[in-house]
């Protein structure tokens, strides 16, 4: 029998797509004779706990008490495989799916404890990536100066690329999320390609919310018939273009006194919601919210955006796209890929000192003004999610991948 080990850490992105993605896998595997674990790592203000779920095994480990010191330390991952170790069978085979970037000593040492496993590493994001938001011709500027006086953050950038190589290098197989991603992988750290398997995130189609659901959702929500409604979904971070976003909106509160921007995501709230100085009953912070409730701001939102500086791939994009929102993206990275400009959505381009967009005004106005080019576009946006992100084609590209090996 085969058993399989997916691992999901506690950072800020697994709260978010990482999560999500995991969901998605557990969901697939579940339907197959795969003996599926879910390891649980660095979970804060819990003890060492297991339980069955769904047929699924879920293994979480909290945290050592160490005050002031990275809990993804070389310690900590090196414990993690001896912990497994009486939950593993030993003589069959296993394969352990890592989805984290930082998890180059737990791939060593579960190589050396556990004979003959398979190791995968879905790629959802890289350090430098993040650092840089996505910005490659900056990531050369660093290469090139390799070896001479760096400033403290490029040091950080470097090291962490060498550590990602040499997690990439203990890997069986790697998944990329996107062509973008599959590219970097291959002209950044090096990887050989025919190690990587691209296979693009995917959801399961929601059904398709009625007009009378939807205005009964609008009430429940306090929002007002003639209300128009900007969706904005991620962490309230300096990458995901959050800034820029509230001055858009300062910019069309005056010209559309009904719009109205809901903000769904965890962060720094007291620097945005200065930013949204005097909007504050126009610009709605809604704290991290259940997956129930997120659902209900998909169905009432008239227009998505998604200004991120940088994506590996973008699972709130799919998501609206799953609920017929036109969405209005940024033409950057793993982003760029999931919008057809002008048949399914938007893209304009915001770079990362913008604090103002006046394309990104001038599609909201256009999608403001034109209602049934609205409703097309959604319409297209669900297509494309049907014909590319459909949860099938994940389901068979990933079983095909664990099945190779």
């Amino acid at each position: 029998m085969k058993h399989v080990y997916i691992f999901n850490t506690s950072v800020r992105g697994a709260y978010y797509g990482i999560g999500t993605y995991i969901k998605q896998l557990v969901d697939v595997l579940r339907r197959t004779a795969y003996n599926v674990t879910v390891v649980n790592i660095i979970y804060q203000d819990i003890e060492f706990d297991i339980c069955l779920k769904d047929s699924i095994r879920y293994i979480s480990i909290p945290a050592p008490i160490i005050p002031k010191k990275r809990l993804n330390n070389e310690g900590f991952e090196k414990s993690i495989p001896f912990i497994l170790y009486p939950y593993v069978a030993p003589n069959e085979q296993n394969i352990f799916h890592l989805n984290y970037m930082g998890d180059k000593y737990l791939a060593q040492y579960l190589r050396s404890l556990f004979t003959g496993c398979s190791i995968i590493l879905t790629v959802h994001y890289t350090d430098w990536s993040l650092s840089l938001s996505g910005n490659r011709s900056l990531l050369r500027q660093i290469l090139r100066k390799e070896g001479k006086e760096l400033d403290l953050r490029s040091q950080t950038i470097l090291s962490n690329l060498a550590q990602e190589k040499e997690l990439l290098a203990i890997c069986d197989k790697v998944v990329a999320i996107s062509r973008h991603s599959y590219r970097d992988l291959i002209q950044i750290h090096k990887v050989d390609k025919r190690k990587i398997t691209l296979i693009n995130n995917a959801l399961k189609r929601s059904r398709i919310t009625s007009d009378e659901k939807r205005e009964k959702t609008r009430k429940k929500l306090l929002i007002a018939p003639n209300e128009i409604i900007l969706l904005f979904v991620g962490r309230l971070d300096i990458v995901k273009g959050l800034d820029l976003l509230i001055n858009t909106v300062k910019h069309l509160i005056k010209r559309y006194p009904d719009l109205r921007l809901i903000v769904a995501g965890e962060g720094d709230f007291s620097k945005y919601l200065s930013a949204s100085s005097p909007l504050w009953t126009q610009i709605t912070f809604t704290g991290f919210l259940s997956p129930k409730s997120l659902q209900e701001l998909y169905t009432i939102a008239d227009i998505g955006i998604i200004p991120s500086l940088h994506e590996e791939f973008g699972y709130v994009a799919i998501e609206m796209m799953n609920h017929k929102i036109p969405i209005i993206a940024n033409n950057t990275t793993g982003l760029s890929e999931l919008i057809d400009d002008g048949i399914n959505g938007f893209k304009v381009h915001i770079h990362s000192r913008q604090t103002t967009c006046k394309e990104l005004v001038d599609k909201i106005i256009y999608l403001i003004e034109n209602p049934d080019i609205r409703k097309n576009i959604g319409e297209k946006a669900r297509n494309k999610l049907n014909s590319h992100y459909n949860i099938r084609f994940f389901e068979k590209q990933m079983l095909a991948l664990y099945n190779s090996l």
